[in-house]
């Protein structure tokens, strides 16, 4: 099966980069064509690691404006290849916060989504990426599994894995002192992500003033943190470090934690501590726990999500319920008292060797060659299977559906499934240019939305504008279009199906993606085959629009048919003069830039650069590079055309 990872590159030294590098290589070994396509770590060029190509990142975060171009890439595609056929040619796995991968096309891909539940609830937004992308879940946790399961999700499960042969005991003197640390000092280590500044999820807090007090009761404790201790993204722990003698604590080699510490060396940080304290406030795993026990030591964590599934030997802490606004979930914060009284437990009980040679014998449950051939060997068959069921039902003719009524923003929209193009209307899309949009209609104001599709922009901002003019042509789209002003009962919305052009003609309809209702439907003049039956006219002819008192502002994305449009609104702008918002569309060799622009100018129209992202998406196929696609904002020259 051919798979693309889609997760952090594999020589980064974070939890997933790790995962990464654990995993990869051993389901290349199981018989599998895999890539990696890394949203964090790798920019500029695709390279070659351990024989597997590694895909980079390039300008969203996360990897959104890339993925399924690497996707497609990985799977076999080239100019000209037909999208449907490369959806499912191969396999996505994401690992990672799902949230973070909005990313166009990817809800008509097939993918598993190797998925954190790191609060006592699973988050909405969590729920919400599962609906919309149609993936299948992978918990790797237990707690996790329990939690999609409660909202009705059938989750595979993998844990987490760790390499044994180097996460393993050692003589724990000469750790110390490869680490420097003292000999005869009971050792409290963290290792952890230092990310979050008001609300550090890793309890960096928490944990510093419990070592605090285990401080002042025994002298002889020190703290070993390996992190990053002035993260500019995360906790100034130096501040809370600064009534702490220096012989109470060790920091790890800032500059070598930042350009990453081989494993082996954080290894020696496990074997030289008593006890590793993870009290966070959630985990959707929690690797530094498996680790530390792998290498015989004891661990302190605190009662909730993942984490008490993953302490074998050690001590869990009571918490408080903490809500987290930007996710809707609980999760717990630690309760300090709670956190000092396993400490001094663990001061008692940790160096036993009974505890650490319990701790050693439970991480072997998480070698990853036994998560390999008991977890992702049976998943992947499954998923496999899944796969070639999905190539199956393509080859099929298209079975309607029973539409489902979706909530977004506030308003409810129509959804007939995958493959129709209606999730652009209800879909998180575009979110960047809201409130560029946002900011050019005022209050009251009057917008034309050509290029209307199912009404993304034409709802949200109806509550606005004193009207809405929604142009839309494809028949398919526009049938949605008027169900969802329907079901949200909008009054000032005014629909007109027909395709903005600058003569009265008769067009052919065309989706590249063979989609009903796509967001990349073009309309082409009539060719060899195919007549032309969508209606085609100019703005300027529409009645209604002649006789208005006020314009605005002009919503423009027509796939490829800008010029046409704009040469037949050339009355309305002129006048009314309304602010124009472009979607380009040269990059898709539809017509060139130059000409665009020398249109506007002609019509009267300084223009700026309001918003740009790359794209390797054409008509024909994924490019090998991606260009500009730029969204333009154009306004009035002080004298008109």
């Amino acid at each position: 099966m051919k798979l693309l990872w889609h997760s952090v590159a594999p020589w980064v030294g974070s939890g997933y980069g790790q995962q990464t590098a654990t995993f990869v290589p051993r389901i290349k070994a199981l018989g599998h064509d895999v890539a990696v396509s890394a949203y964090y770590g790798l920019m500029g060029a695709k390279m070659q690691w351990r024989g597997i190509t590694c895909y980079p990142a390039y300008a969203k975060s996360y990897g959104t404006d890339i993925i399924v171009p690497h996707a497609l890439h990985h799977f076999g595609a080239g100019e000209g290849s037909d999208f449907r056929q490369y959806a499912n040619a191969g396999l996505i796995v994401t690992l990672g916060d799902v949230w973070t991968f909005n990313a166009p096309l990817l809800p008509d891909m097939n993918v598993a989504a190797w998925v954190p539940v790191d609060h006592e609830t699973v988050p909405p937004v969590v729920s919400a990426w599962f609906e919309r992308s149609g993936a299948v879940p992978i918990a790797m946790s237990r707690f996790g599994e329990r939690m999609l399961r409660e909202i009705g999700m059938d989750p595979l499960y993998v844990p987490h894995g760790i390499d044994t042969t180097i996460f393993c005991p050692g003589d724990k003197a000469e750790a110390r002192q490869r680490v420097g640390l003292p000999a005869d000092a009971f050792v409290v280590a963290m290792v952890a992500a230092n990310i979050g500044r008001d609300g550090s999820r890793k309890a960096f807090f928490e944990q510093i003033l419990a070592f605090g007090e285990l401080r002042k009761r025994h002298p002889d404790a020190v703290l070993a943190l390996h992190t990053d201790v002035t993260n500019p993204y995360g906790v100034d722990i130096r501040q809370l470090l600064a009534d702490f003698p220096p012989t109470a604590y060790m920091i790890s080699d800032q500059y070598a934690y930042r350009v990453g510490m081989p494993a082996e060396a954080v290894a020696d940080i496990y074997r030289a501590a008593d006890v590793l304290s993870n009290t966070s406030w959630g985990e959707g795993f929690g690797v530094p726990i498996v680790e530390a026990q792998a290498c015989g030591t004891p661990v302190v964590v605190t009662d909730t999500t993942a984490m008490p599934e993953l302490c074998g030997s050690g001590w869990t802490v009571p918490g408080e319920r903490l809500w987290h606004d930007s996710q809707r979930a609980w999760a717990r914060r630690p309760l300090i008292g709670g956190i000092v009284e396993a400490y001094e437990l663990a001061y008692e009980h940790a160096r036993g060797e009974d505890m650490r040679a319990q701790a050693w014998v439970f991480a072997q449950d998480y070698d990853a060659d036994h998560v390999l051939t008991e977890y992702w060997k049976p998943a992947l068959e499954r998923l496999e299977a899944a796969l070639e069921r999905a190539r199956e039902d393509a080859a099929q003719p298209p079975r309607p559906s029973a539409p489902t009524v979706r909530e977004a923003d506030g308003l409810l929209w129509l959804d007939r499934g995958a493959g129709t193009g209606d999730s652009l209307g209800w879909a998180d899309h575009e979110a960047e240019l809201r409130p560029i949009i946002e900011s050019l209609l005022p209050d009251g104001g009057v917008l034309l939305d050509v290029g209307a599709h199912v009404g993304h922009w034409s709802l949200r901002l109806a509550g606005c504008a004193s009207q809405v003019y929604a142009v839309e042509c494809n028949p398919e789209t526009a049938t949605t279009l008027r169900r969802n002003i329907a079901l949200n009962d909008i009054g000032n919305v005014v629909m007109f199906e027909f395709a903005a052009w600058d003569s009265r003609t008769l067009l052919v309809l065309d989706d590249p993606h063979h989609q009903v209702g796509g967001g990349s439907t073009r309309t082409l003049p009539p060719h060899p085959g195919f007549d032309g039956r969508i209606q085609a006219l100019p703005i300027d002819d529409i009645g209604e629009l002649k006789g208005l008192d006020r314009l605005d502002l002009v919503k423009l994305d027509v796939e490829g048919a800008d010029l046409h449009a704009l040469r037949g609104m050339r009355g309305l702008l002129a006048k009314h003069r309304p602010t124009l918002f472009i979607e380009c569309h040269d990059y898709c060799g539809y017509y060139e830039r130059a000409d665009l622009e020398a249109l506007l100018a002609e019509l009267g129209y300084q223009w700026r650069v309001a918003y740009t992202y790359m794209s390797q998406w054409r008509p024909d196929g994924v490019a090998e590079q991606p260009v500009p696609a730029d969204y333009l904002v154009c306004t009035p020259t002080e004298v008109g055309p």
